[in-house]
């Protein structure tokens, strides 16, 4: 049995938005899970600053709080459709990832695994680039992705 849960809440305050995210998986309930049925985070959604699939367990939780808000930016000439706003979104944000690796695996990372970031939105919110870097054994990674919205088109 494996099981997965994604909630995104958003709050408007002005101009201005706070935004959180959690992301929850578990797998199976045998003392013995093979590795393909284990949850794997890490990477620019689920573990920003820590490689791609490094947070390997039977339960996992990642949590992701940001704050967006409005800076100047240079507008974007996009032909006959106009002109891209002269604003883009910042968000810093802070995120941590929780793993319980399985029983009796060793060399896994378990524990806690947090990381500061931020994210700059541009073209209406459609592109998005991310800095950030994981502080327990992580590294600095750059991200650049469109809307989630957007990836069942690509």
């Amino acid at each position: 049995m494996r099981g997965s849960l994604v909630l995104h809440v958003e709050r408007p305050i002005g101009t201005q938005r706070l935004v959180m995210e959690t992301i929850a998986a578990a797998a199976g309930a045998r003392p013995a899970v093979p590795p393909q049925e284990l949850v794997y985070f890490g990477g620019p959604v689920s573990g920003p600053g820590y490689d791609f699939h490094a947070l390997v367990g039977r339960v996992a939780l990642a949590q992701r709080v940001e704050w967006r808000l409005p800076v100047p930016f240079v507008a974007i000439p996009l032909g006959r459709f106009g002109t891209a706003p002269s604003s883009a979104t910042l968000a810093p944000y802070v995120h941590g990832v929780w793993v319980d690796p399985p029983r009796g695996v060793t060399g896994l990372r378990e524990g806690f695994h947090p990381a500061l970031g931020a994210g700059l939105l541009t073209l209406f919110d459609m592109l998005r680039f991310d800095v950030a870097h994981g502080l327990r054994d992580g590294r600095w990674s750059f991200s650049v992705d469109v809307a989630p919205d957007f990836w069942r088109v690509l």
